[in-house]
């Protein structure tokens, strides 16, 4: 993409139809993921280190559900407040489930850029 001649117009739920997810199904989306090893969003070999990690984060996300955005969730997870009351074990916890968190949300966009392939975009 040449920034020079890039023009994006979006709005909520843009790109739904080309097959990105809206708001409220990511939460899900990334939860189903961490659950999913088949998926290939982390390396086999570092599967025992991300296991235990990945399983709390899908269930947090799931007890979360569509209350608030991703966003805040991700924000509320590592909330300083919140972490100055955790244990150093906890701390390295919350630290691994944002970090999968974003690996997941990341992988998942990368797909949807991958098989589209700019499907639908307009040179001008």
């Amino acid at each position: 993409m040449n920034p020079a001649k890039t023009c994006l117009i979006v709005g909520a739920g843009s790109s739904c139809e080309y097959g990105y997810p809206l708001g409220n199904a990511l939460p899900e989306i990334i939860a189903r993921k961490a659950e999913n090893w088949e998926d290939g969003w982390c390396k086999p070999e570092n599967r025992p280190h991300y296991e235990k990690h990945a399983k709390r984060l899908a269930e947090k996300l799931r007890d979360h559900g569509n209350k608030t955005t991703l966003d805040q969730f991700l924000s509320d997870l590592s909330d300083p407040d919140k972490i100055s009351k955790c244990t150093t074990e906890e701390k390295e916890n919350i630290q691994e489930e944002a970090a999968i968190a974003l690996m997941l949300i990341t992988d998942t966009i990368r797909k949807c850029e991958d098989s589209n392939s700019q499907q639908g975009w307009y040179d001008i």
